[in-house]
């Protein structure tokens, strides 16, 4: 058993010293990634802190927060997870953080929670993200846990928290029929040297996976993954059309796609299917994409940048329904690619949409 602290933007760069902790005794850090379904929602520290744990030499773990609201939506969620986390060599499971605010989010939108449906978007991140080369865990609380996670839940490594005023931390903490391997003890009283007060701090019960070191040692220097020739026809930014869309950048299985128009977000040369569509809507290759359907979708909306808009329409871009609860105030508009926006609310992600399903205030 050894200590493991976990952190977000929510410990800003300088406030924990990593040499300290790893001397007091802090083996592990686990960095949340971000949460949702876009790559807008990455973390803002998670690189810098990946970076100082790895160079501490401590154990290096992720978290991604959990706002799907059903098994597309956490398919897409472990997509990005992906390509946010994939430069880095990890020693624990991925875990997956599906709480309170997850069901929360469910509500606001019309979704009602239950065990049924949480745990099949569990099921549905932990199987997409094994098809991309990773393990998952989960991660709740012991009330969450009891309330909303079925039997499917328990074949995966469980990360639970629970504050007992007086923790026993030399015994291990179980929760029935599940895979117990970390327990988040506190929030307030870790008394570690090196750290801001109120640090969620945990006990960990297995030891830290080998890796090959081949991907944290570069970027622990500061650098990055080793970069592949760019010969790729479309690039990041490019709108297209297409017929056919595929689950993974390997994916053989050609869809019939719901949504035949994009912006490429992300692009693996030499990949099977090389362009990323709109952060997640699935992966497509040059056979499938008919650029001559192009829709008029792609002229200039820059005149949303300096307006309030509010939003018209009743599903976001990937076709899931949603509700805009601040209409009457408006919504800030942070990204246009071809007919996709970015919309956000005092700074908070609302949703990617489509511009025909916006208009200015």
């Amino acid at each position: 058993m050894y200590k493991v602290i976990d952190i977000s933007e929510n410990q800003p760069d300088g406030c924990i010293d990593f040499e300290k902790i790893k001397e007091s005794g802090v083996r592990g850090v686990i960095c949340r990634a971000g949460y949702g379904q876009y790559s807008e929602q990455k973390d803002k520290c998670f690189d810098v802190h990946m970076r100082n744990a790895a160079s501490a030499g401590l154990a290096l773990g992720t978290y991604w927060f959990c706002y799907a609201r059903n098994a597309e939506e956490a398919a897409c969620e472990a997509n990005i997870c992906h390509e946010i986390i994939k430069d880095y060599d990890l020693n624990y499971p991925v875990f997956y953080d599906v709480e309170g605010d997850t069901v929360r989010y469910m509500s606001d939108n019309g979704v009602t929670a239950s065990a049924d449906l949480i745990s099949g978007i569990i099921e549905a991140f932990a199987d997409r993200m094994s098809e991309l080369g990773h393990s998952t865990g989960v991660y709740s609380n012991l009330n969450f846990v009891q309330n909303y996670f079925d039997d499917r839940v328990k074949k995966y490594p469980l990360w639970v928290a629970c504050y007992p005023e007086n923790p026993a931390l030399d015994d291990k903490f179980e929760v029935d029929g599940f895979n117990t391997v970390m327990w988040q003890y506190t929030s307030t009283q870790g008394n570690i040297e090196g750290t801001p007060a109120h640090l969620d701090v945990n006990i960990c019960y297995v030891e830290p996976e080998e890796t090959t070191g081949d991907k944290s040692s570069d970027t622990a220097a500061g650098g990055s993954a080793p970069s592949v020739s760019d010969d790729t026809k479309y690039h990041a930014g490019d709108y297209v059309s297409y017929n056919a869309i595929y689950t993974s950048s390997t994916s053989e299985e050609a869809l019939t796609p719901a949504i035949s128009e994009g912006t490429v977000t992300k692009v693996i040369p030499g990949a099977r299917n090389p362009y990323l569509i709109n952060d997640g809507t699935g992966w497509v290759n040059d056979e499938a994409i008919n650029n001559s359907n192009v829709s008029e979708a792609q002229e200039d909306n820059t005149s949303f940048y300096s307006s309030k808009v509010r939003f018209t329409g009743d599903t976001n871009y990937n076709g899931v329904p949603i509700t805009a609860y601040f209409n009457d105030e408006g919504y800030d508009v942070g990204e246009i690619n071809g007919d996709r926006a970015v919309l956000y609310h005092n700074g908070d992600l609302f949703d990617a949409v489509r511009t025909s399903d916006i208009e200015v205030i």
